[in-house]
């Protein structure tokens, strides 16, 4: 591609970015219980909530709020990469922590926080998560994940990878979606 090409398409891709900072709220039908999702583009947004659930959830230093936003601050932010943050919650409580980002480009590909400097990509689970969502629930509540991303963020390209088969003592529910190798 030309650079004069490339250009014209990176305005046309940026031309068609949201605002980041917009968090919107999703019902998820066909749940025992009904999850309320948000997407949040600030960190500072979430800090406080992250930082109380990642003490008692299951997930790994590299999905604590420190090592991300750190990660965010020093690497992320210079390289336009965006976060894109989902709160899972019911009754008000949450249930899990997407650490996502947008990262733009040719392509503009949703993937881990931090993707290329951490060794496993999982979301922080609530203790009981694998008790009050089953894999085949999961599945559509990801449905509804990806229709939020995809209203948000407006991407090409959902890009995840390095997805280990337990978040602490759990199965990591991303394990029950299809898997794509490559």
């Amino acid at each position: 591609m030309t650079q004069t090409m490339q250009a014209a398409f990176d305005r046309h891709i940026e031309a068609r970015a949201p605002d980041r900072e917009a968090v919107a709220a999703s019902p998820v039908a066909g749940l025992r219980a009904d999850i309320q999702l948000s997407l949040h583009g600030d960190l500072a947004e979430v800090e406080t909530d992250w930082r109380a659930f990642e003490a008692q959830a299951d997930c790994t230093a590299f999905q604590s709020f420190d090592w991300l936003s750190t990660w965010q601050r020093h690497i992320g932010a210079g390289e336009g990469r965006q976060p894109a943050i989902v709160i899972g919650r019911h009754s008000g409580q949450i249930l899990f922590i997407l650490p996502l980002m947008l990262s733009a480009g040719a392509l503009r590909r949703v993937e881990w926080l931090g993707e290329f400097l951490i060794n496993a990509g999982a979301p922080l689970l609530a203790r009981d998560f694998s008790k009050r969502v089953s894999a085949a629930q999961f599945v559509t509540l990801w449905r509804e994940i990806e229709q939020l991303l995809g209203a948000r963020l407006n991407h090409d390209i959902l890009d995840l990878n390095k997805i280990p088969e337990t978040v602490g003592a759990q199965v990591n529910p991303m394990r029950a979606l299809q898997l794509t190798s490559h």
